[in-house]
């Protein structure tokens, strides 16, 4: 229950970004979060298992890299890499061809 800045101020490690990065970082959360309803649908579209439980957390990796793909003109290869990497480090190897195969899906049909 507070705004997105106070909330990225209280992270230590968003502040120690450079400035071109950390505004990056909160123009992809706030874009994120917009997004979040149409990329909830591609989501539930996509992916026959819901991703609930333990598995909410790769489901945020996957809306903040179909963000970045469809939304933010990051190139199709750096967005499906940094959310497959993003899948492993949070834990979800056994899901990283899930996130692969999404984010790949994203980049040829679009929004």
């Amino acid at each position: 229950r507070q705004t997105v800045e106070a909330a990225l101020s209280r992270l230590p490690a968003l502040q120690a970004l450079a400035p071109a990065d950390r505004a990056f970082a909160q123009r992809m959360l706030r874009e994120t979060l917009r997004r979040k309803g149409q990329t909830d649908a591609l989501l539930d579209a996509w992916i026959e298992r819901p991703l609930t439980g333990k598995l909410q957390k790769l489901r945020h990796a996957l809306q903040l890299g179909l963000t970045q793909l469809l939304w933010m003109d990051v190139p199709a290869h750096a967005a499906v890499h940094l959310t497959v990497e993003l899948a492993r480090q949070l834990g979800f190897t056994a899901q990283v061809k899930l996130a692969n195969a999404v984010l790949q899906r994203a980049a040829r049909e679009g929004a």
